[in-house]
């Protein structure tokens, strides 16, 4: 079996894929986009999640209806080369509005159904993430709990503090020297009194 080169592969994409198709809308000519590559395609659907989610008060809320608006803007803006008003909600009611937005769609429909496909699973996935952080926030939240529950109440670190107190006040500063000679010396070093054997 022979081996297909991938420039065999590149040509047979530029014989059967249409870079760009003219549209004559009400005569504006709309360039639309055919195919966008996969990395395009990627950052535009994390730009279309991105514009509509939420995870104020800890929660992870996206919005359907921005959904809707977002896709609307986004694809238009990746796919044709139409300058989009900055406000998404005009941009959207200019497309929707003049049955543009339909003219496109209809245009790329696989390209809007591989879209839809990726942002559906940016949603699993960044679902699946935040339960996963939030369990992990409840696990080191219960961890924290306990370690809580082991510091000592005020009457005790009160009582700690005291018994430290009196065991410094009775403390032998001869009795520091002679630790410290004995690891010195039993370290290899010399101290007077000590001696190698």
């Amino acid at each position: 079996m022979a081996n297909i080169k991938v420039g065999e592969l590149r040509n047979l994409q530029k014989e059967f894929v249409e870079d760009i198709e003219t549209i004559n809308f009400h005569g504006l000519e709309i360039e639309v986009k055919q195919y966008l590559p996969i990395e395009k395609k990627l950052e535009l659907a994390y730009t279309i999640y991105n514009s509509c989610v939420n995870t104020d008060n800890g929660l992870l809320v996206v919005s359907e209806n921005s959904m809707d608006i977002m896709k609307t803007y986004f694809i238009t803006q990746y796919y044709t080369n139409l300058t989009l008003p900055k406000d998404y909600f005009e941009g959207a009611d200019l497309l929707i509005s003049t049955g543009l937005y339909d003219v496109i769609k209809e245009n790329i429909k696989n390209e809007i159904s591989r879209l839809e496909d990726i942002i559906a699973n940016i949603k699993i996935q960044e679902l699946v993430k935040y339960e996963q952080e939030n369990r992990l926030m409840y696990i080191v939240k219960e961890a924290l709990s306990k370690l809580v529950d082991k510091i000592p109440t005020a009457d005790e670190a009160k009582k700690f503090v005291e018994d430290a107190s009196k065991e410094i006040e009775d403390f032998d500063p001869d009795k520091m020297k002679f630790v410290k000679d004995f690891l010195i010396a039993n370290s290899g070093g010399k101290v007077d009194g000590f001696q190698d054997k």
